[in-house]
């Protein structure tokens, strides 16, 4: 089963390139902006999330790592995934790892967009 990480800067084209491959591939589009996106709409997180976003600031490791748990948990080992912005920090990265393990699957593979 194929798990895709792919990083890039801002504007590097992280979301045009997983939402291709996850076509073309049949993989599941995890992306943390769009999350995060969805859950401001939700009354009980939205203040909490848009003082993050409203100061341009990362929402906290430990509300990234439980909303894309979330999505994971169900998902994990039974279908292909391409995360898109995830991980952003070690300690979310260091979760994705253990997670990966505990589930024994093989760590994702990264792809990293650079532009000039």
């Amino acid at each position: 089963m194929l798990n895709l990480i792919i990083f890039g800067s801002p504007g590097a084209g992280k979301g045009t390139q997983a939402k291709m491959l996850a076509k073309q591939l049949d993989l599941l589009h995890i992306s943390s902006g769009e999350i995060l996106r969805q859950e401001a709409k939700n009354k009980k997180l939205a203040t909490q999330i848009n003082s993050y976003l409203d100061k341009g600031r990362l929402v906290p490791d430990e509300l990234i790592i439980k909303l894309i748990t979330e999505r994971l948990e169900e998902r994990l080992g039974k279908i292909g995934i391409i995360f898109d912005g995830y991980p952003r920090t070690l300690s979310q990265a260091d979760f994705l790892d253990k997670l990966f393990e505990r589930k024994k699957l093989k760590s994702p593979l990264v792809i990293s967009l650079e532009l000039e």
